[in-house]
């Protein structure tokens, strides 16, 4: 099977990619294509679309989305794994998603890797690399094309990192006009580009937005950027435990082999390790919703929010622990 060229083109490309996934499909693995992938070293853009080709069990190919860097094979800084049915196509795209620990090396290399029934690696079907602008070797590519909405300022304000994060010290004006990308829970805050691969945040109140915005997503599987897209449970192999209304407790299993750490950094100390598809208790969240608190085998720590099998919505509602 031919090697798809990656080409990145200032607009929203995620029908295209699917529209030109290779018509040929491998033995026994599900079907990939990549139409864009950009890194940094705290963070991915990727819009990438699979098909499912192999029943894996319950009518479902499963697999894995892997970014690791220049390190080696296995300094791995995203995993997640998903379920697509059978004979369907998931398209995604997801804009700064952040991993777990620091890229530290280029290449960047982004990969689909197909999993048998019981969850293990089978072959990569498909992968993108990038150099990290924050990394020697850096490439000087265009802006991550995304979809959403259309911001124009009308007050001043500065420019935040995160809703109600820390100043980052540039200003927007009256009359700039800049891609609205997301938007945060309850709307007071919109997250857009001015320039570079990276969002920022302002108040709601200074910009006015054509165009519905999503809140982000906080996996790669059936991301988009259509309103209300990332807070739904829609999505096959996405959805997690709970019914999505009120505040979620309870338990649910973790995507990956995680560390269990005594605070929502990566810079906290390692209580233990969970080992892949382990059972764990949540309890509650950090304010961006990047970490939750779990209690795994009466020891309590923080992972990753992206390394547990939660709803966007589910996620959303869990109480936030200081």
């Amino acid at each position: 099977m031919q090697r798809l060229r990656i080409v990145v083109k200032p607009v929203l490309i995620g029908l295209l990619v699917i529209l030109v996934m290779p018509a040929v499909t491998p033995a026994r693995a599900v079907t990939s294509a990549i139409g864009a992938f950009y890194a940094g070293c705290n963070n991915f853009s990727v819009d990438v679309a699979v098909f499912g080709t192999n029943d894996d069990g319950n009518g479902l190919d499963r697999l894995r989305f892997k970014v690791t860097d220049g390190n080696a094979t296995n300094a791995v800084r995203y995993s997640e794994d998903a379920s697509v049915r059978v004979g369907s196509t998931v398209g995604s795209q997801v804009v700064n998603l952040h991993y777990s620990s620091v890229a530290t090396k280029n290449p960047i290399r982004f990969s689909v890797i197909n999993l048998d029934g019981n969850g293990n690696e089978t072959g990569e079907v498909r992968f993108a690399t990038y150099n990290a602008p924050c990394l020697p070797g850096a490439t000087n590519a265009p802006l991550f094309p995304f979809g959403g909405g259309h911001a124009h300022i009308v007050a001043q304000t500065n420019i935040f990192d995160s809703p109600a994060g820390t100043n980052i010290g540039l200003v927007v004006r009256p009359g700039e006009d800049h891609g609205a990308v997301y938007k945060n829970a309850d709307g007071s805050w919109i997250g857009i580009t001015i320039g570079g691969n990276e969002i920022v945040w302002i108040p709601a109140s200074t910009v006015q937005v054509t165009g519905a915005l999503t809140v982000p997503p906080i996996r790669i599987f059936g991301s988009g950027y259509a309103a209300g897209q990332n807070e739904a449970t829609g999505a096959v192999g996405s959805t997690g435990t709970g019914t999505g209304t009120g505040t979620f407790t309870g338990q649910t299993t973790v995507t990956a082999n995680v560390r269990l750490r005594s605070g929502p950094t990566v810079s906290n100390d390692i209580i233990t390790y969970i080992p892949r598809n382990s059972t764990v208790t949540v309890l509650g969240r950090n304010v961006r919703r990047t970490w939750v608190q779990v209690n795994y085998n009466g020891l309590v720590g923080w992972i990753a929010s992206f390394y547990v099998r939660i709803s966007s919505t589910n996620l959303r509602n869990l109480p936030v622990v200081q």
